[in-house]
C-alpha cells in the first residue's frame, strides 16, 4: 500500500491504527474526521512530514471524494456507535453509518482507490438494535458494490469483530466512570456474554484483512466470550452489580 486514509481516524481504532502505520513503508497516511479537536490533538503528537489531515464528514461525498484522490486504501471506520446514544437517534445513525458508508463506496470508486475495508461489528448478525441494523446495511452496501468496482479494478471488503478493550463508549470505560462515583455496576442480564479483543489484535486483524481481500469477504475473527458478570468481578471483585434489564 502506498497511500492510507482512515476515516474516523479521531476514534479509538484509528489512534491505535496510526502510529502502527508508521512503522511500515507506507508513503502517505491521510486522517479525515470531523471533530477538528481531536484531531489537533492527534496531529500534535506526531510529527511525521507522511501525516496528512481532512477536516470532513462521511456524510459528504464531494469532500470525500476530494480527499480520496491518489489514495490506494481506505479503511472506513467513522461511525456512530454507542448502542445506547443511537437509539433514540435512529435518522442519525442511518446518515452516518447507512448513507456514509455509500457515500465513501461511491467516492472510492469513482476515484479508483484500489481497497476498501468497512470496519463493522458483530451486532451486525440477527440484528436487534438500530447500531446493529446500520451495521448490516453497511455491510451489504460494501459487498454489493465490488459487482460496480469491477471494472475500476477497486476491491472492497469487510471485518466484523466484538468488543474492543479500552476502546472509547465501551462498557469498561462506562464501568470505570461509574466505580470512580460510587454507582453499581449496570447489568442487563446475569448470562450476557461479549466477545473481546485488544486494540493491537484489532489492528493486526484490520490490515491483514486490508492485504488478504479479493473483493466481496467479511472476515471474522475467532475470539472468545466472556460473561459480562465475570468481566465485573475481574474489574472490581466483590463490586456490586445492578441488573438492568
Amino acid at each position: 500500500m502506498k497511500s492510507v486514509l482512515i476515516t474516523g481516524a479521531t476514534g479509538s481504532l484509528g489512534n491505535a491504527l496510526v502510529p502502527h502505520l508508521l512503522t511500515t513503508q507506507v508513503n502517505r497516511i491521510a486522517c479525515l474526521s470531523r471533530d477538528e479537536v481531536k484531531q489537533s490533538q492527534l496531529a500534535a503528537s506526531y510529527s511525521d512530514d507522511r501525516l496528512r489531515w481532512f477536516l470532513g464528514d462521511v456524510r459528504d461525498e464531494a469532500r470525500l471524494t476530494q480527499a480520496f484522490k491518489g489514495v490506494t486504501a481506505v479503511i472506513h471506520a467513522a461511525a456512530l456507535k454507542r448502542v445506547d446514544k443511537v437509539a433514540y437517534d435512529p435518522e442519525e445513525v442511518l446518515k452516518t453509518n447507512v448513507l456514509g458508508t455509500a457515500n465513501v463506496l461511491r467516492a472510492a470508486v469513482a476515484t479508483k482507490v484500489e481497497r476498501v475495508l468497512l470496519v463493522s461489528s458483530d451486532k451486525a448478525v440477527a440484528a436487534t438494535n438500530v447500531y446493529g441494523s446500520t451495521k448490516m446495511l453497511a455491510e451489504c452496501l460494501t459487498i454489493a458494490s465490488n459487482v460496480y468496482a469491477y471494472p475500476q479494478g477497486s476491491i472492497l471488503a469487510a471485518v466484523r469483530y466484538g468488543n474492543v478493550f479500552g476502546s472509547r463508549g465501551s462498557v469498561l470505560q462506562l464501568w470505570r466512570h461509574l466505580l470512580a462515583s460510587g454507582s453499581p455496576l449496570p447489568i442487563t442480564s446475569p448470562r450476557c456474554t461479549r466477545f473481546w479483543l485488544t486494540l493491537d489484535h484489532a489492528v493486526d486483524f484490520v490490515l491483514r484483512a486490508l492485504q488478504e481481500a479479493r473483493g466481496g469477504e467479511i472476515f471474522v475473527p475467532k475470539l472468545k466470550a466472556a460473561k459480562l458478570t465475570d468481566l465485573a468481578q475481574a474489574l472490581a471483585p466483590a463490586y456490586p452489580t445492578e441488573v438492568v434489564g
